[in-house]
């Protein structure tokens, strides 16, 4: 798991980001053992109980031998969206 999650921060530091940067997840896992070792693991990624969306589905097998975990992640870098500069039509709504 921890090979997992460093891969995708590798991929999104190359891009600018961290996995800081991580809004969403989906989350295969091979067998219900995992679960528990997959919510200390997150425990760790991400920080102050910052947890981002995600989806678990467990699995009983995957297309490569020996693949216990499979995470799909969804990143947003250089959103220019703030307070200040609201980018939905709600958010400018509220502002006005």
């Amino acid at each position: 798991m921890k090979q997992v999650f460093s891969q995708i921060d590798q991929v999104l530091k190359r891009a600018g980001g961290s996995l800081a940067n991580v809004v969403t997840m989906t989350v295969f896992i091979k067998g219900v053992a995992l679960r528990r070792p997959l919510v200390e693991m997150r425990k760790d990624m991400f920080q102050n109980g910052n947890y981002r969306a995600a989806r678990l589905s467990t699995v009983t097998n995957f297309a490569r031998p020996g693949i216990e975990i499979e995470i799909q992640a969804v990143g947003v870098i250089g959103d220019r969206c703030s307070a200040e500069h609201p980018c939905s039509a709600e958010a400018q709504a509220k502002k006005k």
